[in-house]
């Protein structure tokens, strides 16, 4: 079920099958975690083990979806926050600091504004509204637990063609840095560069994946906060990744945004440990004799 949350199939017939896979598999993990739960409190003589099936799951769990919470199809967003705002509410009464990292966090979040339907089921219509969605849940990431799955999630939302999820997605991204303090906007930017980075080596040559991040990053390349001097060596390795998704790539879509790409890396400052201005820019001249 874990493995049905990472697919995104196509099929010719009967077209985005992958979304109604992931859709179950939400649904169904969070009914399965919510029993684990409650046979820690039974008398049963596996509740020990069933205990500890929930405490090895529950990362994955939540990491999976809380990627989904921040994608494109507001269907997967309000899935995923449907099924968190449950498992919170069924779980408000206990105290579990220790099982979950930031228990505390998540569990305000999604039991704020917990809506039902006329059966008396949660049901946040809400969650369909990339303005409501994004304002709700980007804050995690700036905890450790949740930062790396949730960007990968967002990506599908600023890298997207849909305006009014890109949109939201971005303004509530650059509303997120905006409120980091000074002294901590750094360390937070290396960890999406970071975030950036793993993703180009887990999804090397998966268009999928690979073809929202150069959009993203095309986007995020704009702000003043991410062209420094600082992110120097940052850049530097995004350089060669790109380099080496458009080798004999012939994916226009990705090739057209690592002209944007490279058009950013050219405002960095130019460093000769580097010499990243002067390899961007034949990267750039290269391009325009691309077929």
């Amino acid at each position: 079920m874990l493995d049905g949350l990472e697919d995104y199939e196509i099929d010719k017939k009967l077209g985005d099958v992958g979304s109604k896979v992931r859709e179950s598999a939400m649904k169904s993990l969070t009914s399965i975690m919510l029993e684990l739960n409650k046979s820690k409190f039974s008398n049963i003589s596996m509740s020990n083990e069933l205990g500890n099936l929930f405490n090895k799951y529950i990362s994955p769990y939540l990491n999976g979806l809380l990627k989904q919470s921040v994608e494109k199809m507001g269907r997967m967003r309000l899935a995923s926050g449907d099924s968190l705002q449950l498992f919170f509410n069924e779980l408000k009464d206990q105290n579990l600091v220790e099982e979950i990292p930031n228990y505390d966090v998540l569990s305000s979040t999604f039991l704020e504004d917990t809506k039902y339907n006329e059966f008396n089921q949660i049901n946040n219509s809400s969650w369909l509204e990339p303005s409501y969605a994004y304002k709700k849940v980007i804050h995690l990431l700036l905890y450790e637990e949740y930062s790396l799955r949730l960007f990968q999630g967002l990506i599908t939302s600023i890298g997207g063609i849909t305006e009014d999820t890109q949109r939201c997605a971005l303004e509530e991204y650059d509303n997120l840095v905006n409120k980091i303090e000074e002294s901590n906007r750094t360390n937070f930017i290396k960890t999406i560069y970071g975030h950036i980075k793993t993703i180009f080596i887990k999804f090397e040559k998966e268009d999928k994946v690979i073809e929202p991040l150069f959009s993203s990053l095309a986007h995020l390349l704009t702000r003043n906060s991410y062209i420094d001097s600082l992110f120097i060596e940052e850049i530097d390795q995004i350089h060669k990744f790109v380099m080496k998704e458009n080798f004999e790539s012939k994916n226009i879509h990705k090739i057209l945004s690592s002209v944007d790409i490279y058009y950013n890396i050219l405002f960095f400052e130019k460093e000769e440990t580097f010499n990243l201005f002067n390899r961007t820019l034949k990267s750039i001249l290269v391009l325009m004799t691309h077929k």
